[in-house]
C-alpha cells in the first residue's frame, strides 16, 4: 500500500539538497548549508515510518520486501557513482589520496563510512573538503537506521498510537540529550557522525508520520499556512545563519529539524508554503535530489584536484550545471528503471548489487594494500608528494589535540637527561621547531620540552571560537607550571596568530586559497566588536609574557611563519603529473603577506619591551630575500613546507638557526651554559 503522493515533500528535498551542494562548493552565503542533511534525516524518518506503520496496521508488512525497496532506492545510484569515481581517482589522485579514497570506498560500500570518518576526519576541516566520498557518512547513518528501526517498530506497533508516540518521544529526548552532551563535552566527532546522536532527527519525522496517520492532520485553521511558512523560514535561517562554529547536532539543530516537521505537518496544496514547494522546478530538483547529493561531492573534489586552485564563482556555476545533468541522467537511467519491478526483478537487484559491491570493495582493498598504487605515476611525482611526510614525526606524536586532557608529566621531553630545558609553547606551527631545536641544543646541554596544542595560541585568557575548552585549560596548566619550573630557562613561543586574530583562512590572491574553516580567538570575558576583542586578547598575552619574564624566564617570541595557500608538495607534484610546469619557485607575494599579518604584527608589537624578551621574524628569512617581493616556499629546488603553512624539516632547520642567531645577538650565549655543564661534569668525576 503506497502513500499518497505529496509534491511538497519532494520540494522539501530540494530545499535540503541545494544548500548542501552550495555549502560544499564554498559559497559563503550558505555557511549553514550542511543542515540540509538534518532535513533529509527528518524526511526519511517521516516517510519510512508512515510506510511501515501503515503496512503493519493492515497486516501487509514484510521485512524482506522493505529491505528490497531500500536496496532498489539506494544501491544502484550509489554503486554507479562509486564506480564512476574510480577512473578519475586513478588519473588524478596522488598515492596517499588514492589510498584514502580506497579506504572510504570500502567503508561506503559496507555502510560504515560514518564510523570511518568519525575515526579519521573532522567534517569541517580542510582534508574533509578534499575527501571524495565524505558525504556518504549520512547514507551510512540512514542505512543503520533502516536496519534497526523496522525491527523496533515490529515489536512495538501493537501498542496504541498514543503510547507509541510516547515511546518515540522518549527516544527523541534521550538521543537529543546525548547529542547535546557529546557535541559540547569533547565527543564532537562521534556526536556528529554516529546514529545514536542522530536518531532524534529521524524520530522527529517518525512522530510526524504517526500524527498524520490515516490522513489525520493537525488543524490550526487558517494558521496552518502560517505554521508551514514558519517551518520553511526556520530551515532557511539555519542555512544562512549557521556556520561551522554552531555546535551540531545539539539544541540549535532543533531549528531546522522542527522547521522540517512544521512543513511536513502543515504544508498542503492550499497554502503558500505548499504551493511554493510544489512548483514544478522545485519538485523536479527534489526528484533528482538523491542523485544530486551523491554526485555533488565527487564533482567538486575532482574539480579542485584537477584545477589545483579554489573554485571561482563561474566555475561553481558550471559545476552545479554538471551536477544537475549527471543527476538527471542518473535518475532517468539508473534510479527509475531499477525501482520498476517489472523491468528489474528481485534476483537481478540482489545479484547485481552483490557483484558490484564485491568488485568495488576488492578494488578498495587492493589499492589500499598497495599504498595507493604508486606505480600509476612517475617515480619523481611520488617522491615529491611524499614530502608531506617530512613533518618531524616524533614531535608530531607529542602534539596535544582537541579535547585531550594531559598532565605536565606526560608532555614530551627531548633529551630529557638534561637538567635545564627550553620550552616550545604554541600550536602546530611550533611543532616543527621542536626536533630542530633539540638537535642543536643537546650539544649545549639543554633538553627541549614540547608544549603544543593544536590550534591553540600560547597565552592565557582566551578561548577558541569552536567552544572547545581543552585549549584554555592547557594554557593555564602550562603557564602555572613554567613560572614555578626552575628547569625551564628559555621559552620559545610560536603560533598561527593571523588565522585566529582575523578569523579567516589564507588566500594568496593567486589561486591558492586555503581550505577548511578558521578558528577564532575569543576573550574569556564578554566583548563588543572586534577592536574590543583584540584589546582584551592583548591583555591576556601581555600578562602571560610578564608572568614568564618576572619568573626569570627568557622568552623568544616568534612572529608568524608565512603561509603559502597551496599545499606545496601536492602543488608541485600535481604540476608535474598534469604536465603544467611551474615557471618559478613556489612563492607568494610579500605584499599579500604584509596585509595578512598586519593585525598580528600590531598585536605582537604591542606586548611591550623587555630585556628578557627577543622577537624573531621569519619574514626576514623567507621574504624579499631569495626572491624580490616574494616569500619563498622552496629554495634551490628543495621544499620548505610539508603542506600549505607548516614548515618541513628543512624549513624548520633554517628557522631554528635564525632563532639561535637572534638569541646570540641578544647576548644569550648558549655556549656559557655548555661550559658550565662541562665544568660541573668534571667536578662530579673528580677531574
Amino acid at each position: 500500500m503506497s502513500l499518497a503522493y505529496r509534491p511538497e515533500i519532494d520540494g522539501l528535498r530540494a530545499v535540503a539538497v541545494v544548500p548542501v551542494i552550495l555549502f560544499h562548493a564554498g559559497v559563503d552565503a550558505f555557511s549553514g548549508g550542511y543542515v540540509g542533511v538534518d532535513v533529509f534525516f527528518v524526511i526519511s524518518g517521516y516517510l519510512i515510518t508512515a510506510l511501515i506503520y501503515r503496512e503493519m496496521v493492515t497486516g501487509r508488512f514484510s521485512l524482506l520486501r522493505f529491505y528490497e525497496r531500500r536496496a532498489r532506492r539506494i544501491l544502484p545510484a550509489l554503486l554507479t557513482v562509486c564506480a564512476l569515481c574510480i577512473p578519475f581517482a586513478w588519473w588524478w589522485l596522488l598515492p596517499d589520496d588514492l589510498e584514502m579514497f580506497s579506504q572510504t570506498l570500502i567503508a561506503t560500500n559496507l555502510f560504515a563510512s560514518n564510523i570511518f570518518f568519525w575515526r579519521t576526519i573532522d567534517y569541517f576541516s580542510a582534508p574533509a573538503e578534499m575527501t571524495v566520498l565524505l558525504h556518504t557518512w549520512s547514507l551510512a547513518v540512514e542505512e543503520q537506521f533502516y536496519l534497526l528501526f523496522p525491527l523496533g517498530l515490529m515489536m512495538l506497533h501493537r501498542l496504541s498510537r498514543h503510547v507509541l508516540l510516547g515511546v518515540m518521544l522518549l527516544a527523541f529526548l534521550a538521543s537529543l540529550a546525548l547529542a547535546e552532551w557529546g557535541t559540547n563535552y569533547n565527543h564532537a566527532h562521534a556526536s556528529f557522525y554516529l546514529l545514536p546522536t542522530r536518531a532524534w532527527e529521524f524520530m522527529a519525522g517518525a512522530m510526524a508520520a504517526l500524527l498524520l496517520h490515516e490522513g489525520r492532520r493537525p488543524f490550526l485553521g487558517r494558521w496552518n499556512g502560517v505554521a508551514a511558512l514558519l517551518g520553511v523560514a526556520m530551515i532557511m535561517i539555519a542555512v544562512l545563519a549557521f556556520d561551522e562554529e554552531v555546535p551540531t547536532p545539539g539544541l540549535l539543530t532543533l531549528v531546522p529539524v522542527l522547521g522540517t516537521c512544521l512543513v511536513i505537518l502543515f504544508a498542503g496544496r492550499d497554502d503558500l508554503a505548499g504551493r511554493l514547494l510544489s512548483l514544478r522546478p522545485v519538485v523536479g530538483i527534489g526528484l533528482i535530489s538523491y542523485s544530486a547529493y551523491l554526485f555533488h561531492q565527487p564533482v567538486l573534489v575532482f574539480a579542485r584536484e584537477r584545477l589545483m586552485q579554489s573554485l571561482t564563482p563561474w566555475t561553481i556555476v558550471g559545476l552545479c550545471l554538471l551536477i544537475l545533468v549527471l543527476s538527471v541522467l542518473s535518475w532517468r537511467f539508473v534510479e527509475q528503471p531499477v525501482r520498476n519491478r517489472q523491468l528489474v526483478g528481485v534476483r537481478q537487484v540482489v545479484q547485481g548489487s552483490v557483484a558490484a559491491t564485491l568488485a568495488l570493495v576488492a578494488f578498495g582493498f587492493y589499492s589500499s594494500m598497495t599504498d595507493g598504487l604508486p606505480g600509476r605515476i612517475m617515480p619523481e611525482v611520488v617522491a615529491i608528494a611524499a614530502e608531506k611526510h617530512h613533518t618531524n614525526d616524533r614531535a608530531n606524536g607529542c602534539q596535544v589535540n582537541q579535547g585531550q586532557r594531559q598532565s605536565i608529566d606526560t608532555l614530551c621531553v627531548f633529551h630529557g637527561d638534561s637538567d635545564q630545558l627550553v620550552a616550545v609553547w604554541g600550536d602546530s606551527h611550533a611543532t616543527p621547531l621542536v626536533r630542530g631545536l633539540a638537535k642543536e641544543l643537546v650539544r649545549h646541554g639543554y633538553g627541549v620540552k614540547q608544549m603544543v596544542h593544536t590550534n591553540c595560541l600560547p597565552f592565557v585568557g582566551y578561548q577558541r571560537s569552536d567552544g572547545n575548552s581543552s585549549c584554555t585549560r592547557f594554557n593555564e596548566m602550562i603557564l602555572d607550571y613554567m613560572i614555578h619550573a626552575d628547569e625551564i630557562e628559555y621559552v620559545v613561543m610560536l603560533a598561527r596568530f593571523p588565522m585566529q586574530l582575523t578569523g579567516e583562512m589564507f588566500d594568496n590572491n593567486e589561486g591558492g586559497v586555503e581550505l577548511g574553516h578558521p578558528i577564532k580567538a575569543l576573550p574569556l570575558e564578554s566583548f563588543d566588536g572586534d577592536q574590543d576583542r583584540i584589546a582584551l586578547l592583548r591583555e591576556g598575552a601581555r600578562s602571560t609574557i610578564r608572568a614568564l619574564t618576572d619568573s626569570g624566564k627568557k622568552v623568544v617570541l616568534v612572529y608568524p611563519v608565512p603561509e603559502v595557500g597551496w599545499d606545496v608538495p601536492k602543488y608541485i607534484a600535481k604540476s608535474k603529473l598534469y604536465e603544467t610546469p611551474i615557471t618559478r619557485p613556489v612563492s607568494t607575494s610579500h605584499e599579500i603577506f604584509l596585509q595578512r599579518v598586519a593585525t598580528s604584527y600590531e598585536f605582537l608589537d604591542s606586548l611591550g619591551e623587555n630585556e628578557a624578551l627577543v622577537r624573531v621574524k621569519p619574514e626576514s628569512l623567507f621574504c624579499n630575500t631569495h626572491l624580490e617581493a616574494r616569500c619563498v616556499a622552496e629554495l634551490n629546488g628543495e621544499m620548505l613546507y610539508y603542506d600549505d603553512s607548516h614548515l618541513n624539516s628543512l624549513g624548520s632547520k633554517l628557522l631554528v638557526s635564525h632563532i639561535l642567531k637572534r638569541m646570540d645577538a641578544r647576548g644569550w650565549s648558549l655556549d656559557d651554559r655548555q661550559a658550565t655543564v662541562r665544568l660541573s661534569e668534571g667536578i662530579r668525576r673528580g677531574d
